[in-house]
């Protein structure tokens, strides 16, 4: 299986083969999958963060997640994510990041609260 965790301390691979904890990451975790890289060529701060498996997925950014796909990146930011898709690099920091999304139920009125998107008969709005 060939794993390895070379972090500071306090890092886990869970399963898998091929898949690296690198440098300076601290309680960073990859659950399994394959060729998987946490703060891969000396990222500088992966702490806290996660694949949770896939493949070929490379994280640089603290507080990061990746819950599974191939070949997602997120780097350098703090709390991306990059959810079960695939080839998606991550742009800002604090985002959800998707290649597509769906949604099973909306409001069908204003909930007035700021940020929540609702549906006005077939049209997406967002709460002010």
């Amino acid at each position: 299986t060939s794993n390895s965790t070379c972090g500071t301390c306090f890092n886990a691979i869970l399963g898998g083969t091929v898949n690296i904890i690198n440098n300076a990451s601290l309680g960073s975790s990859i659950v399994g999958g394959q060729a998987n890289h946490i703060c891969p060529t000396n990222c500088g701060n992966a702490n806290y963060s996660t694949i949770a498996g896939g493949c070929n997925n490379a994280l640089s950014g603290a507080c990061g997640f990746i819950a599974g796909g191939c070949r997602n990146i997120i780097k350098g930011a703090h709390g991306s994510a990059a959810i079960t898709t695939s080839c998606i690099t991550s742009v800002s920091s604090n985002m959800l990041h998707a290649t597509s999304l769906y949604l099973k139920t909306l409001p069908t009125s204003d909930p007035g609260v700021d940020g929540v998107v609702w549906n006005s008969c077939g049209t997406l709005k967002i709460s002010q």
